[in-house]
């Protein structure tokens, strides 16, 4: 009589077991499918939205002279640049998220690594920009912009307005 229930409580935990492990697997994949169900974003970057981001910088109306403008008044060449000539166009790429920012900012065609650098943290010191609209949404989008360069040797007070900016 002690071994038959003895075996009917081994069962019985065994079933018990089996039955905890049932559950918690269960609730293991509500909750994944829960989080990844939570989780969707579209992370899609547009290349070419129907309505283009626009960045507007103090009284300029329209994306390349706010551009201009604002590379002018922001962009200071270091003095470490200031004995060597630099002249030519920089291209860069980045990505003006949906709430104006930008990221993913990068060097397609550089000039210096040094002076690269430099430009980029230009770029990234940038206010937000009005995003895309694509299928009236807003939408992230990929953005080139060129940056034309013309320093040919010269003193700190010149360093004011040295480069120019050019949208590709």
């Amino acid at each position: 009589m002690r071994l038959e229930n003895e075996r009917k409580m081994k069962t019985k935990e065994k079933k018990d077991r089996k039955e905890k492990r049932k559950n918690l697997t269960l609730l293991i994949v509500c909750f994944f499918n829960l989080y990844s169900f939570g989780q969707t974003q579209d992370t899609t970057v547009y290349i070419n939205p129907e309505v283009q981001p626009v960045f507007k910088y103090e009284d300029c109306t329209d994306t390349y002279k706010s551009c201009e403008k604002y590379f002018e008044a922001n962009f200071k060449l270091p003095d470490i640049f200031l004995d060597n000539g630099y002249m030519g166009r920089l291209i860069l790429e980045f990505v003006i998220e949906k709430n104006g920012t930008i990221t993913n900012a990068k060097v397609l065609r550089g000039m210096d690594p040094g002076l690269d650098k430099v430009v980029l943290k230009t770029i990234k010191t940038m206010p937000r920009w009005t995003p895309a609209i694509n299928k009236k949404k807003i939408v992230r989008s990929k953005y080139i912009l060129s940056v034309y360069i013309d320093w040919l040797y010269g003193t700190p007070k010149d360093t004011d307005n040295n480069a120019e900016t050019e949208i590709k």
